[in-house]
């Protein structure tokens, strides 16, 4: 379909894929009529048509560098309007784009020519994609990670939120430093991918780790626990840690074997029977109706890419 068909309320693809909330998230309140839309009322207008050489607009509204303001900073800029305010953006220094917003920061596509660069350096972790950073009762989370000074000096809007949200007794509560928008979850793995999902931060995807952990789970694991009533309705348990107690935050596989939040939804078949991947919304399942070969698990940006990566070509679209 025409860019103009995309996010214009009217359904042309027959699977709502022109319509996807994560595509349509970039919508700006302003509207027009634009060219080549089969909807011929004003829409709201998506952000890449902002100043981009092209007028999208009957009105040209798109391309009116009077109505859209630009507010510079050293690397960073501040730009464009929702009700005509500026927002945030990271300015690239190569690539196609002249920038990129924050949600779509340090997603392992490198958009900008300098973008993962910035996120290795500022970030204090070795991969933000995977693990949170915690600090001592913080667990900081994608583009609110401290670092990057200058960004948070612009308002980065993150939130922080209690975790667990369960009343245990007995434990000490610590809570996620994560981003307040919605996020395409599908380049985020493990402990990350849990912490976002599980607290309504992702759009494709659902917590899969919401089975409460019981007293009596994870048999022959973590030795050293002490039992503690949940919400005064089940018991489950808690590990010493500096003379204070946490909850686990551990996934209890189908099997029984439990493992920590950072080897869940990471690609991998830690639990030996799948179940740590097949409700993930972050991968795609090879081999799922062949006998003979184990299913393995790929990320969704190798799908569809020219590229077979698995043996019964199933990521390679017909």
């Amino acid at each position: 379909v025409h860019k103009h068909q995309l996010c214009d309320s009217i359904k042309d693809c027959d699977d709502n894929s022109d319509e996807n909330p994560v595509l349509c998230d970039d919508l700006i309140n302003t509207t027009c009529l634009r060219q080549f839309s089969l909807n011929r009322n004003k829409v709201m207008i998506l952000s890449e048509f902002i100043n981009d050489g092209i007028r999208d607009c009957v009105n040209g509204i798109d391309e009116d560098t009077s109505y859209w303001p630009f507010c510079r900073y050293s690397n960073f800029v501040r730009t464009m309007g929702f009700e005509g305010k500026c927002e945030d953006v990271f300015v690239c220094r190569f690539g196609p784009k002249d920038y990129i917003e924050f949600q779509h920061l340090c997603d392992k596509i490198d958009t900008c020519g300098n973008e993962n660069g910035i996120c290795k350096t500022s970030y204090m972790t070795s991969d933000v994609h995977q693990t949170a950073l915690k600090l001592n009762r913080q667990f900081y989370l994608v583009n609110c990670l401290p670092g990057l000074d200058r960004i948070h000096d612009f308002g980065l809007q993150c939130k922080s939120i209690n975790y667990p949200e369960a009343d245990v007794l007995g434990t000490t509560v610590n809570s996620l430093i994560l981003p307040q928008r919605q996020l395409d979850c599908g380049y985020f793995f493990g402990e990350t991918y849990v912490f976002l999902c599980c607290s309504g931060r992702c759009y494709n995807a659902k917590c899969g780790v919401e089975t409460p952990i019981k007293y009596n789970a994870c048999h022959n694991q973590f030795k050293h626990r002490v039992y503690s009533l949940v919400n005064n309705n089940y018991l489950t348990f808690v590990k010493p840690v500096n003379s204070t107690h946490t909850v686990q935050n551990v996934f209890e596989c189908r099997n029984g074997r439990c493992i920590p939040y950072s080897l869940v939804c990471n690609l991998v078949d830690e639990c030996g029977d799948q179940s740590d991947e097949l409700d993930c919304g972050n991968n795609f399942a090879c081999n799922v109706n062949t006998t003979n070969t184990p299913v393995s698990f790929i990320p969704l940006s190798r799908v569809c890419d020219g590229v077979i990566d698995c043996s019964d070509v199933s990521d390679e679209c017909n």
